[in-house]
């Protein structure tokens, strides 16, 4: 696949997704840094495969094994604020809170993001539950209120 991807241009960002059991995550960011490709690598840690829900107590084990230290890490999470200073303070190169549940339609809670933009050291990014346009533009109208 990778014959067809101008590297030069685009960047590709491996991630953990669907490796529910723990070694399994190990998998994708050392190919991903093993075949060139990237040393960041989305992280992702859910309790069941049929739940997209972050575990974020898991999230934090994951940073602490080796797997993971090699790596730009971009943990996904819930949209706790205590939770992603918690990350923050792990190593993580940005915070990817959802903004709502994946699949609920439901609205983004943007108080919380709006408290963790404010206070993050790291980039933010919406990674789950932007479901509509209106979302999309809402999620990037907080990144213009930090001062």
């Amino acid at each position: 696949m990778l014959d067809y991807i101008d590297t030069s241009k685009y960047s590709l960002l491996p991630n953990t997704a669907g490796c529910i059991q723990p070694m399994k995550r190990c998998a994708p960011p050392a190919l991903g840094a093993e075949g060139g490709v990237s040393n960041w690598v989305s992280s992702r840690s859910s309790a069941t495969k049929d739940n997209l829900f972050p575990d974020n107590e898991q999230l934090v084990r994951q940073r602490g094994s080796s797997c993971a230290k090699a790596s730009s890490w971009l943990p996904y999470t819930t949209d706790d604020p205590v939770v992603c200073r918690k990350l923050e303070d792990a190593g993580a190169a940005a915070i990817m809170p959802l903004g709502a549940p994946i699949g609920s339609a439901s609205d983004q809670e943007v108080n919380n993001l709006r408290i963790i933009r404010e206070f993050a050291r790291v980039p933010l990014i919406v990674d789950a539950g932007v479901g509509r346009p209106s979302d999309a533009a809402l999620a990037m109208e907080l990144g213009a209120t930090r001062s």
